[in-house]
């Protein structure tokens, strides 16, 4: 994996600003990623892992969280290493295509892991819900009673957090005021979508006032690193 430039990262941005979370997904990682020919394969604990790799190049290892408690809506902020979560992923957990079982009701229910593709298709469904998911990775026979489906998607879920535990990720807050406990998603695409577009917005705002003061175009001005913007901003400002 490499670090996006900043030209890429505002094409980026600018491609992905109607894009739905796994289309962000891939369309960061599919740029930053040399072997990304089958990521619509890819499970989406290695997603996630990628996204934490990506992020730690762009902005370092360490992730701030803040969330609002339910309780009495204090603030609790919660800071994450971006590599010792990554090191939670399942390293056999790569792509999709391997089957494992799943015992329920005295049968064994083949079954793979969830991948990009299963995403893209889910929110093209008008109506798709966790029962059209668990049909499209496990062989469940038509007819099926809706206790047993039921029963099926909740040792699903267990099997799923142990064969690819960085799928789903959630943080265990304690409320900083009032000590009430409570568990909250970590989504990680949103995070650092919202870091990309900050910094998006904080690298037009610079070209804008360089390209005004200096007639520079904006290839040459985000060619420059951090700091040699910087210091000409702050000649503009003197």
């Amino acid at each position: 994996m490499r670090a996006l430039t900043p030209a890429e990262l505002l094409d980026l941005c600018d491609a992905g600003q109607a894009g739905t979370p796994i289309e962000r997904t891939l369309l960061l990682l599919r740029s930053a990623c040399a072997d990304a020919e089958a990521i619509d394969q890819w499970t989406l604990g290695l997603l996630n892992a990628r996204l934490l790799e990506l992020r730690t190049l762009l902005f370092g290892r360490q992730l701030e969280c803040l969330a609002n408690c339910p309780q009495c809506d204090a603030t609790s902020e919660t800071e994450l290493d971006c590599d010792a979560m990554r090191s939670l992923a399942v390293q056999s957990a790569t792509t999709a295509s391997t089957m494992h079982d799943l015992e329920f009701g005295g049968q064994r229910i083949p079954f793979r892991l969830p991948n990009a593709a299963d995403l893209i298709e889910l929110g093209r469904a008008p109506r798709a819900d966790g029962m059209h998911l668990l049909r499209r990775i496990a062989d469940v026979r038509d007819g099926t009673r809706d206790a047993d489906l039921a029963g099926i998607a909740e040792g699903l879920a267990r099997q799923l957090g142990e064969q690819d535990p960085l799928a789903h990720i959630e943080l265990v807050l304690r409320c900083p005021e009032c000590g009430h406990g409570w568990s909250e998603p970590l989504y990680l695409i949103d995070m650092l979508w919202a870091e990309i577009a900050a910094l998006a917005s904080r690298l037009t705002q610079e070209v804008a006032h360089l390209a005004h003061a200096f007639g520079w175009r904006e290839a040459d001005i985000l060619a420059m690193s951090p700091r040699r913007r910087q210091r000409y901003l702050e000649q503009i400002a003197t």
